[in-house]
């Protein structure tokens, strides 16, 4: 059996997060919140696929383009729950995937950016968690 790429693992995890988004909703429209949550965690799985071999401990280092990820969600999630909804898109989005929640959280040292990330596994309540003015996405 050959092993599936991690950037093949991300992209039909994220197709399988959106087609069960869509199921979900059934007929009824989405709201305003439905469709800014589902373009946020397009956005953040999107720019953080290229960090999967390093959270999943197949590389020492991150590549410069997850690198350049992280720094674009910095930029981009600055309110209180944008950070608690793209903690929750990447607690999905890692899902069924054999990773370091520790590694996540160094993300941000390892790339050289003055930003603190937390680690995020299962097992995190991304709806109760806290985020002081030091922590940042």
């Amino acid at each position: 059996m050959s092993k599936t790429s991690p950037a093949a693992a991300m992209s039909s995890l994220l197709l399988g997060l959106v087609a069960l988004v869509l199921l979900l909703s059934g007929p009824t429209l989405a709201s305003d919140y439905d469709y800014a949550f589902e373009a946020l965690c397009s956005t953040v799985v999107g720019k953080l696929t290229p960090c999967l071999d390093f959270v999943e401990g197949d590389t020492g280092n991150p590549s410069a383009d997850c690198c350049g990820g992280v720094q674009d969600i910095a930029n981009e999630v600055q309110d209180e729950t944008s950070k608690k909804a793209a903690c929750q898109c990447i607690k999905d989005a890692l899902t069924g995937l054999t990773y370091d929640p520790n590694r996540i959280a160094a993300l941000p040292k390892n790339c050289g950016l003055a930003i603190k990330l937390p680690p995020i596994s299962k097992d995190t309540d991304c709806s109760k968690f806290t985020f002081d003015k030091t922590i940042r996405f």
